[in-house]
């Protein structure tokens, strides 16, 4: 659900997979895990 909220906050969503870590209570976006 984390992950759907921040998805929210973009303009446009990215073509290529994203994925987003927390980090001190901030979803940081990150090209690899």
């Amino acid at each position: 659900k984390a992950a759907v909220e921040y998805f929210k906050t973009l303009d446009d969503l990215p073509e290529e997979p994203v994925f987003v870590e927390w980090r001190n209570g901030r979803a940081v976006r990150i090209g690899r895990p």
